[in-house]
């Protein structure tokens, strides 16, 4: 696992490190086509997001639901987290600004 998840599993717990493991079990049944590592980087992208947010409940549920969004979109690469605006995506996936 990457080091995100570790340093993570000790400021919130086991129980939600174990549900982002589930998570990205799941998706690699859903999404056998996406590497392994680009699967578990956008999981852990989305999962750094709410690095700081006192209200845990829901992390894992938003973190399923916004990796499975990206992979259904072709995006396997996490947008740095922008914590003014946290599910905000990139312009598109070819890099080109929108006119």
């Amino acid at each position: 696992m990457s080091g995100s998840t570790s340093r993570n599993s000790g400021r919130h717990g086991a129980s939600e490190a174990e549900a982002i493991s589930r998570i990205v079990q799941r998706l690699r049944e859903q999404f056998p086509e996406v590497p392994s590592e680009a699967l578990e980087e956008v999981v852990h992208g989305h999962y750094e997001e709410f690095d700081g947010r006192p209200v845990r409940d829901f992390v894992p549920v938003l973190v399923e639901r916004a990796t499975r969004a990206d992979l259904e979109a072709g995006i396997e690469s996490p947008a740095p987290a922008d914590r003014s605006m946290p599910h905000a995506k990139p312009p598109s996936v070819t890099g080109q600004t929108p006119t």
